[in-house]
């Protein structure tokens, strides 16, 4: 009698997953949602007959979707069901395509929608294979040429300079390749799209960078080095954008304000999943004005990254650019907006107990209001909500208040030409102290202290 038997029974009582019985698969050690999920994609197979699917055809089956949320969750489970399989690196690719739409569609600020006339690159299977492998090759750290490979968001962002660049070159009616003419058209499209000189000038770096890697001719190298040189001195020219941001922003102290703002704010909202979402936006603000790093390293984690002990929370990492090590202790005025994310509502007499889970379960510090750990992005998207730029500006902010060098260590920034300008471990620990010695003076002046009646917890 169908009727007595469980959702589990019912799906595995289906025809097609009898193979699975047979080869002896512990379907027992998949969750009911697992199953679902690999169970749609065979229904497909079946209904479709497309025994071999092809990415397009992945692509088609899923194009009631917006994200590759359920692709990745199909691929994770037919990897433990089928193993090496050829249909897992389709799987694969249909899901960067997702991620790439979906990330047009938010730049875009519409959903689910390419924005339309604004294909500027081929996709990436359209660049020519030597490029491709070479590419590919970086990625992995290797490199054709008695060069270091770049680190792998370079490569990224030269894969992308190098799909526009065969994108005007097709344009023009020349050839997929990298050369004076079909850098030229390159150009001319840069500027056609209004671009400021310093996104020409990044735009080319990837060009001569890919140029040597690909040990292409030293004559293209050098007409590419000189459009590269000029585009620098053009920017040099150019106010950045950046500064304006700043004038608007104001100070570091201005972006903590804002964050005790939030953190009020957060704690006469009802809604909860408001409420979580202030909480996040006031410790992004607070926590990484302070320690200015980039994007790629706010993916902070409790016990990993943040410590904790008698003297309160304190940062240390390596770098993702550079891997240099960098830490720093936060003020104690910066514990309220930590403790806020564990607690996530609950009541503050289990604080310790909820800190010392966080700490063991390493638990990712900003957590979605359903709970999930946040993406990439997340700290630079609640920074450009609340203060209409990314959260890269507070290395500007930053360098605005203090001298170069000890901006520089602040914000984890070290190159040869800076290096030399401060000797050893001991400067670093020192200009660190002075520098945030000198932001906890100015927010004593502006009586930012916790007094007992502004105990958030209270």
């Amino acid at each position: 009698m169908s009727g007595s038997l469980t959702a589990r029974e019912r799906l595995l009582n289906h025809p097609r997953w009898l193979p699975f019985f047979e080869r002896g698969v512990d379907l027992e050690a998949f969750s009911l949602a697992e199953l679902r999920d690999a169970d749609a994609f065979y229904a497909w197979v079946e209904e479709t007959g497309r025994t071999d699917p092809g990415v397009e055809d992945i692509l088609a089956m899923d194009r009631e979707r917006v994200s590759a949320n359920r692709l990745r969750r199909q691929r994770k489970v037919l990897e433990r069901l089928i193993g090496a399989h050829p249909v897992l690196e389709r799987l694969e690719e249909a899901i960067r395509r997702k991620d790439r739409a979906c990330d047009a569609a938010r730049r875009s600020g519409r959903p689910g929608k390419e924005r339309p006339g604004r294909s500027v690159s081929v996709p990436p299977e359209d660049l020519p294979p030597a490029w491709r492998k070479i590419l590919d090759g970086l990625a992995l750290g290797e490199s054709v040429v008695d060069m270091a490979p770049p680190a792998p968001s370079i490569v990224k962002r030269m894969d992308q300079k190098l799909r526009q660049l065969i994108w005007s070159a097709r344009k023009a009616g020349l050839p997929d390749e990298l050369s004076v003419a079909t850098a030229r058209a390159y150009y001319t499209d840069l500027q056609a799209r209004g671009l400021r000189p310093a996104t020409l000038r990044a735009s080319f770096e990837e060009l001569c960078r890919f140029a040597r890697h690909a040990a292409m001719s030293p004559d293209l190298i050098e007409a590419l080095q000189r459009t590269y040189n000029t585009l620098g001195k053009d920017e040099r020219l150019t106010p950045a954008l950046k500064h304006g941001k700043v004038h608007a922003i104001g100070t570091t102290v201005d972006v903590i304000v804002k964050a005790e703002a939030l953190l009020r704010e957060a704690q006469a909202t009802q809604p909860r999943r408001s409420r979580r979402t202030l909480e996040n936006a006031a410790a992004a603000l607070a926590l990484f004005a302070l320690a200015p790093v980039r994007l790629a390293d706010t993916a902070l984690h409790f016990g990993r990254q943040l410590r904790w002990d008698a003297e309160g929370w304190s940062l240390s990492m390596h770098l993702s650019k550079g891997k240099n090590a960098y830490g720093l202790r936060f003020d104690r005025r910066v514990d309220p907006y930590i403790d806020t994310l564990i607690l996530r509502g609950a009541d503050p007499a289990w604080l310790d107990d909820l800190r010392d889970d966080c700490l063991a379960r390493q638990r990712a510090l900003f957590l979605t209001p359903a709970g999930t750990p946040a993406g990439p992005g997340y700290v630079s998207d609640l920074w450009r909500r609340h203060l209409g730029t990314g959260e890269h500006i507070a290395r500007t902010l930053i360098h605005a208040q203090v001298p170069t060098r000890t901006a520089m260590l602040m914000t984890g920034q070290r190159s040869e030409r800076t290096a030399k300008a401060y000797q050893g471990e001991e400067f670093a620990r020192q200009a660190l102290e002075t520098a945030q010695s000198a932001m906890e003076a100015e927010l004593n002046e502006l009586r930012l202290d916790q007094d007992e009646d502004d105990d958030p917890f209270a």
